[in-house]
């Protein structure tokens, strides 16, 4: 099953993803991101429900407002400002399990592009990440 085009609500507006898509659903914004090199979990807390994604995703747009974007260690570029619009992610994302007020995310393989385009101009992570936090509202 390929899902090209699929709509969240609230905060999200537009998300696509190609190839393997299960399930999805993302509700309120995204306050704080937190990447620190080697990232193999990522926390998310509050309003969301469920997101499982398989296999390979490749273009993530995100319509929300993203207020705080910590990265630490080996990032090499990051310029935010205000909204982001598009969210690029070239890599495997193998499970991806957001429950109630999911505490758990895991990703596996490395990250190579995480391009955020429109409100935010750059942000480039060449490295392999393994913990990912996510705390909303």
């Amino acid at each position: 099953m390929e899902v090209r085009h699929l709509v969240i609500h609230m905060e999200v507006r537009h998300l696509a993803i190609h190839m393997e898509v299960r399930h999805l659903a993302i509700h309120m914004e995204v306050r704080h991101l937190a990447i620190h090199k080697e990232v193999r979990h990522l926390v998310i807390h509050k309003e969301v429900r469920h997101l499982a994604i398989h296999m390979e995703v490749r273009h993530l747009a995100i319509h929300m407002e993203v207020r705080h974007l910590a990265i630490h260690k080996e990032v090499r570029h990051l310029a935010i400002h205000m909204e982001v619009r598009h969210l690029a992610i070239h890599m495997e994302v193998r499970h991806l399990a957001i429950h109630m007020g999911v505490r758990h995310l895991a990703i596996h393989k490395e990250v190579r592009h995480l391009a955020i385009h429109k409100e935010v101009r750059h942000l480039a992570i060449h490295m392999e990440v393994r913990h990912l936090a996510i705390h909303m509202g």
